[in-house]
């Protein structure tokens, strides 16, 4: 039987779209499904979330959008949690409004 590592390596900084574009090409679009969506799928809280996206190298972000996910490493705009399938509406239903943590000097 093949075991799965708990703790996999976060991925590497990587452009996963053209400059200018908004979303990953389909291929990229692929990767970052198969990469993420157990994530998703497996997650019992906005905490377990939270920390597995960013074992993975991805820090995830509130924004206008939904529930935008960034490269950790570099800060680079990756997708949005809708994107993969998982909308914003989808996970407050799952888990209840996210917590917001305010940072010193944000407006």
């Amino acid at each position: 039987m093949h075991s799965v590592d708990p703790r996999p390596e976060p991925l590497p900084p990587t452009r996963w779209h053209a400059p200018g574009a908004s979303r990953p090409d389909c291929e990229s679009a692929i990767l970052l499904r198969s990469h993420l969506g157990p994530v998703f799928a497996r997650a019992a809280s906005w905490e377990a979330l939270g920390q597995a996206l960013i074992r993975r190298g991805i820090r995830p972000h509130l924004g206008a959008g939904g529930l935008l996910l960034r490269q950790a490493a570099t800060g680079e705009p990756v997708c949005d949690s809708a994107f993969l399938g998982h909308p914003l509406e989808d996970l407050v239903a799952r888990w209840g409004r996210p917590p917001v943590l305010a940072r010193a000097g944000a407006r």
